[in-house]
């Protein structure tokens, strides 16, 4: 064992320095030495302590006990006197008033006796007691009371003097049905009640009570001595147990009967007094030995012998005996006594501080012994690791004198000739080390200047986007405005109607790109995020296949629709976000094509009850793309392929497509072989829904608005663009709506002073005053502030709307202006209720009967069924358009189909048809 620990020295002192390695053994010798000496010591000591604490604790125990027995010993030998003197007839238990003198002569005698009372069979009282402060008083119930307890003041003769109280006037007092009394009746001899408390002066008692019987054998009374138990307090108080000792006596329930502490006894609560238990003391080293005492034996009950203990409290150790002290007539106590190790302790803890001081001292010894032997062999070593640290450091000027010739010697002579080597070879490491500091100095300067460059061309692009946005918004304004107000009137053809749609969906188109030029930032700053609502999606691709289908006729190329038939009817995506999407890679994909066809295909990967996974491709026939370029392909402004298609684009479509499909939860990839063409993919999981009309916030497309009700509303419109406020009117003023025009912020002040309209639409650049300030003279105008404003504006840069609004706008609405935005936001403003004439009942209203309605052949009629059930809808409305344009006759006929081909309702075009052929109507 000795050499597994010189072993483990040996292994620690390895890596210190040679000084500690030197010094430590002689510390370690010294300290082992001592440590053992001081340890047997100490244990010895404690031991001879424990022995000390055992006997005090017995002693002062024996004493308690002793004294318990001599102190109520006292109170049987007056119980005993008093029945005596009852049992020779020198008092009549018949008469308990004839007890009065006798008992005042023993409470005189006897000054730890408190209470002496007799009742008897006739439930008649007589008691003379002590109060704490020395006043006596009679007690009294018979004939002259009407047995009702009556209390009086004793004199210093013991005679009765002044009615002190009535008790309880209204009721008899019930002396039979006493607990002490009946106690006695149950007894055999003498016994004791349990300990109480004197409410007339609180403090506890117990008293002593006995049965005297009559000549007959029979009961003829009870006689009761009460003992204060105060008497106890102070003699446990007068003991001595050391230095912080203490003792106390406590019931088998815990409760307290005395104690050295000096504390209360009893709690006072609401009037009521009750007895203190040992485990709620308010003295800490009380409450922690009942505790360890309760905790140890699991309850005061189980405590039969004579216990020796021990427990820690504030981090002392405490020695701890419990005896039991039993009376046979009715006492079951428990005798504790505390004593702290540390009242015996000082003289163990003085010779430990000696044994400490003795170590020190030939620690001391042993340092300055080792520091001397040590100091010889060290001191060089130490000059040449100074030495060795500062060349470290780069200071290599150093030179080491040891005048030896041992190998400390050499060691010096070695290191002298390797700090001049390296004070060589770090001049011209310094000197290299300045001229590459020279050319990063050079590098940073073009570096800041370059990039200063940047942060001007950045600032200046972001303008330039903004400026050519507001400037596209307008003309934009007039013409998605105007294509609304012509898809509004019912006296364009159908076929027209469908040229306007495409107008309106390619300017709307158009307008999306105009936005996503202005998203670049958030873009490159991953900002952008997805507004995902409920959508018709075959409604919604159908719109993608008619816009790329335009593209796709210009070039002479064949454009394929292939949806699957379990294609859900609505889900929840961001609708502007997936057609964005879409029309970016079919987009590329028309534009790289040269010859052949383009074919968008949508399958149902999987579909619940709840979601629906779905796939999407984009196939073509055109170019392709190298395998070298498809690792460029989706970053910002890249473009690959043909240089000549190139110019088209601004390279941006694929980078926004592919972080908007990451957004919904997929990716794109390409599959693609130069010269055979490409396919661009990609898979998302949507939401199904079945509120989607809702959930977009728009008008009912089935409805049309025709006006409003309630009295006629007039609108002020500031622009200082003749075509922006026109449209406006031109979509208003069929509604029922005055409108009126303000070039600027001065003229609008001017018209709404003087015509007090409902509600103003402003713009915000104009000249003379803008609409900040137009804005700004309307909410600080007492007549004006109430007005409703609507700000319209091309500046739809979210600082812009918030400016707005900020200055007291009501609601932004963003140039191109949507009718049904528009509509939406007067209803709002205005608190309107619409009135509507329905689409469907317009359509369904210029039918004719079955027998009236010009029908084309059954073979006509065929070649429709088929299409529908292959889902083609684009030939299906070719072959109507045809129909229609051989014989006018024919439009009352396919105007339904038509109308239920825009919303793709493949199966309610079918049922129609296969209707028409089942009933066999007039045919041409």
């Amino acid at each position: 064992m000795v050499s597994n620990v010189l072993k483990t020295i040996t292994q620690r002192l390895q890596g210190q320095s040679i000084r500690a390695t030197l010094v430590v053994p002689f510390l370690l010798q010294i300290i082992g030495t001592v440590g053992l000496v001081g340890y047997f010591s100490f244990v010895n000591g404690r031991k001879a302590v424990n022995d000390l604490a055992t006997q005090l604790q017995v002693e002062i125990s024996d004493r308690i006990q002793e004294n318990l027995e001599t102190y109520l010993s006292e109170a049987v030998d007056i119980l005993k006197t008093q029945k005596a003197t009852i049992k020779l007839n020198h008092v009549s238990s018949q008469e308990p008033i004839n007890f009065r003198a006798y008992q005042w002569e023993l409470l005189q005698i006897h000054q730890e006796v408190a209470i002496i009372a007799f009742g008897n069979e006739l439930n008649k009282l007589i008691n003379v007691q002590r109060y704490g402060d020395g006043q006596t008083t009679l007690r009294i119930s018979d004939e002259s009371t009407n047995y009702r307890l009556a209390e009086y003041e004793l004199n210093d003769q013991g005679k009765p003097g002044q009615l002190l109280k009535i008790h309880q006037p209204d009721v008899e007092f019930d002396t039979l049905g006493r607990p002490w009394y009946q106690l006695a009746q149950t007894s055999e001899a003498n016994a004791w009640t349990g300990v109480f408390v004197n409410a007339a002066f609180p403090e506890l008692l117990i008293a002593a009570v006995e049965s005297v019987y009559d000549a007959d054998t029979k009961i003829g009374g009870v006689i009761g001595i009460g003992v204060s138990l105060s008497h106890m307090n102070t003699f446990l108080q007068s003991l001595d147990i050391g230095k912080t000792g203490e003792t106390f006596i406590i019931e088998r329930s815990g409760n307290l009967v005395a104690t050295s502490t000096g504390e209360n006894l009893l709690s006072t609560q609401v009037g009521k007094t009750d007895r203190l238990s040992g485990l709620e003391s308010k003295n800490p080293l009380t409450k922690t030995a009942l505790q360890y005492l309760n905790q140890s034996f699991g309850n005061f009950e189980e405590i039969e012998t004579t216990q020796q203990l021990s427990f820690d409290f504030q981090g002392q150790h405490h020695f701890l005996l419990v005896k039991p002290y039993f009376d046979p007539a009715g006492i079951d106590w428990l005798i504790v006594i505390t004593v702290a190790e540390s009242d015996f302790m000082a003289q163990i803890n003085a010779n430990t501080r000696n044994t400490i001081l003795l170590s020190l001292a030939a620690l001391s010894v042993a340092i300055a012994i080792g520091i001397t032997t040590a100091r010889w062999i060290t001191n060089p070593i130490l000059e040449l690791k100074e030495s060795a640290t500062r060349l470290a450091d780069g200071k290599f000027e150093q030179s080491i004198e040891i005048s030896r010739q041992d190998e400390l010697g050499v060691l010096a002579t070695a290191f002298n000739s390797m700090a001049r080597q390296l004070q060589e070879a770090f001049s011209k490491l310094q000197t290299v080390n300045e001229q590459l500091e020279e050319r990063v100095i050079e590098r940073t300067t073009e570096l800041a200047i370059a990039k200063e460059k940047a942060e001007v061309a950045s600032q200046a692009k972001s303008e330039f986007l903004a400026n050519m946005s507001h400037e596209l918004r307008t003309p934009l304004n007039g013409i998605l405005g105007y294509a609304q107000i012509l898809n509004r009137s019912q006296a364009l053809p159908s076929k027209e109607r469908e040229g306007v749609n495409i107008i309106h969906q390619c300017g709307s188109h158009l307008l999306t790109l105009i936005n996503d030029v202005l998203d670049l930032s958030k873009i490159e700053a991953r900002r952008l995020e997805l507004v995902p609502i409920g959508v018709h999606l075959p409604a919604l691709l159908q719109n993608v296949v008619e816009i790329c289908n335009i593209k796709a006729e210009q070039k002479d190329i064949e454009f394929i629709y292939r949806p699957s038939s379990r294609l859900p009817e609505s889900v929840e995506v961001d609708g502007k976000r997936l057609r964005q999407v879409l029309i970016n890679l079919l987009g590329n994909a028309i534009k790289f094509t040269n010859q052949g066809l383009v074919t968008l295909q949508v399958d149902v990967v999987s579909l619940t009850e709840t979601h629906a996974s779905l796939l999407f491709k984009c196939i073509d026939t055109g170019v392709g793309i190298a395998e070298e370029d498809l690792t460029r392909l989706f970053e910002a402004f890249e473009q690959v392929g043909d240089q000549k298609k190139q110019s088209e684009g601004t390279g941006l479509g694929l980078a926004i497509s592919q972080r908007i499909v990451r957004l919904m939860g997929g990716t794109i990839q390409v599959k693609s072989e130069l010269g055979k063409g490409s396919e661009f993919l990609f898979t998302v999981e949507l939401p199904l829904v079945s509120d989607w009309a809702e959930q977009q916030g728009q008008l009912d497309d089935s409805k049309l608005i025709v006006g409003y009700e309630g009295e006629r509303r007039q609108i002020l419109v500031v622009d200082d663009r003749w075509q922006n406020w026109a449209v406006i009117k031109h979509l208003l003023e069929p509604l029922g709506f005055d409108v009126i025009e303000a070039e600027n912020g001065k003229e609008g002040l001017v018209k709404l002073q003087a015509n007090r309209p409902d509600l103003v639409i402003t713009d915000l650049a104009m000249p003379v005053m803008d609409g900040i300030e137009f804005l700004r003279h309307i909410r600080h105008s007492d007549d004006l502030k109430h007005t409703r404003v609507i700000v319209s504006s091309a500046s739809v840069a979210q600082e812009d709307q918030r400016m707005a609004l900020d200055h007291g706008g009501d609601d932004f609405l963003a140039k191109p202006v949507g009718a049904s935005a528009l509509f939406t936001s007067l209803a709002n403003q205005l608190q309107l209720t619409w009135q509507y004439r329905s689409e469907k009942n317009r359509v369904m209203n210029t039918k004719v009967t079955p027998t009236e309605l010009l029908v084309p052949k059954r073979q006509v009629l065929e070649t429709l069924l088929k299409s529908a059930q292959e889902a083609d809808i684009k030939n299906l409305r070719i072959q109507l358009e045809e129909l229609t344009e051989t014989d006018p006759a024919y439009i009352l006929f396919a105007e339904p189909i038509l109308q239920l081909s825009r919303k793709f309702e493949v199966e309610e075009i079918e049922a129609l048809l296969e209707k028409y052929l089942d009933k066999g109507v007039l045919h041409a």
